[in-house]
């Protein structure tokens, strides 16, 4: 359950609502670390049926000088169903995408606009097949032509069927896609969040918490460990 985010679920599923009818569309949740973007993305995919395709990758910062790192995490072919679908691209995007994401080698580096026409070709053909969730996470650590093939695809979608959801703590994480930035959670949604997972937590240990993590999902739920730990520290021996 996710607590305060009932306005960003209600718009997400509006987006996955208007896919299935055949009318693409993307987002970029943009917000602090720790502020729940990852558990939005974990919920659009638990609100999508088994007809849904879902995709999806996050930016690794170790990998963020190799050149269509992120890419390959979303695309490379698991299935037969996906390497067929690149199969079926025009051969100049087919030979970009397969060179950028490894399935072949090249003498020299996939162009990048090509290889952004290849991927909103390939998710194209994937939608035809069905709905298709594509789940972007950590925006701000992607390599750069990754960000740039799937901003340049994400800026294209129209009636594929298709939902691109970002998630990043920068605007420039997805430049050009529509934001949605989840603020902090309310005090009520903080408090009952704190209940769920420290029940046992004394009243006073509560409001301080609450207090402290100022509204951050992650905060409340490691505020808890930290102050334990801490505790742990002082305990004479």
């Amino acid at each position: 359950m996710l607590y305060g985010r009932m306005g960003e679920e209600r718009h997400i599923s509006t987006l996955l609502a208007a896919a299935c009818e055949g009318r693409s569309a993307a987002l970029a949740l943009v917000a602090e670390p720790g502020a729940g973007k990852t558990a939005l993305l974990d919920r659009a995919a638990e609100l999508v049926n088994p007809n849904w395709q879902v995709l999806r990758c996050a930016g690794v910062e170790a990998e963020s000088e190799f050149l269509f790192a992120g890419l390959q995490s979303l695309l490379a072919p698991a299935s037969g169903k996906r390497r067929a679908s690149i199969d079926a691209l025009p051969e100049p995007q087919r030979d970009a995408l397969c060179s950028a994401i490894g399935l072949t080698a090249a003498a020299y580096p996939a162009d990048p606009y090509v290889v952004g026409l290849a991927t909103l070709s390939l998710l194209a053909e994937l939608s035809a097949q069905g709905p298709v969730l594509c789940l972007v996470d950590d925006c701000q650590w992607l390599d750069q032509a990754s960000a740039e093939a799937l901003r340049f695809a994400a800026r294209r979608l129209d009636a594929e069927g298709v939902v691109m959801l970002f998630a990043g703590r920068t605007e420039s994480a997805a430049a050009g896609v529509p934001q949605l930035r989840p603020a902090p959670l309310d005090l009520a949604a903080a408090g009952a969040l704190l209940t769920d997972r420290w029940p046992a937590l004394t009243l006073e240990a509560r409001e301080r918490i609450l207090a402290e993590a100022s509204g951050n999902p992650l905060a409340l739920l490691e505020l808890p460990v930290l102050r334990n730990e801490a505790a742990g520290r002082r305990a004479p021996r």
